[in-house]
């Protein structure tokens, strides 16, 4: 069943830390699964000095980082630096691509990751390439950053999400 473009209310169900073949860019690598018809797409945060700070403050925006620490995230849901019980929004596009054999397809893929009711706008690296493809990186400061920016916190790593309700939400303002 294929995932038609629109937006969706989704948890991370798994993540970790990939790289690019040709220059070997870091990204962060989050499947997503669907509220209601439990498929899944993928969305990857790039982390390069351009793109590491927007991407770690959606994270934060959507309620989803839990810890600025690398080896968090390079461990995948086994670090717990990503929560898997948040709900957020997910903006999801249609992409072409051109598969090796020349062969043109789509996909679809995580255009935007936003909070409940937020803003509309391939491969994993095990633990150890994952920490080696960050090296270098300022993950703190770029979190840091996004907190000043965005004015929030990143959930403590002990913290369990509560399941979400509408009284919750009730007196958070949209965007």
């Amino acid at each position: 069943m294929a995932i038609e473009p629109g937006n969706y209310v989704a948890t991370v169900e798994d993540y970790g830390i990939g790289q690019s073949k040709g220059k070997g860019t870091p990204f962060i690598n989050i499947k997503f699964k669907l509220k209601d018809s439990g498929l899944t797409v993928y969305w990857n945060g790039w982390l390069t000095e351009k793109t590491m700070d927007r991407n770690i403050e959606s994270l934060i925006i959507a309620k989803l980082l839990r810890t600025p620490k690398v080896m968090d995230l390079a461990q995948g849901v086994a670090g717990g630096g990503l929560s898997t019980t948040q709900e957020c929004e997910i903006s999801v596009i249609n992409e072409e691509y051109t598969k090796d054999n020349g062969e043109v397809s789509t996909i679809a893929k995580v255009n935007f990751v936003n909070p409940l009711g937020g803003r509309k706008m391939s491969g994993v690296l095990d633990g150890a390439e994952a920490v080696t493809a960050l090296q270098g990186l300022n993950l703190d400061a770029a979190v840091a950053a996004a907190k000043t920016k965005t004015g929030m916190d990143i959930l403590p790593p002990d913290q369990v999400n509560p399941a979400q309700s509408a009284e919750s939400f009730a007196d958070d303002a949209p965007f």
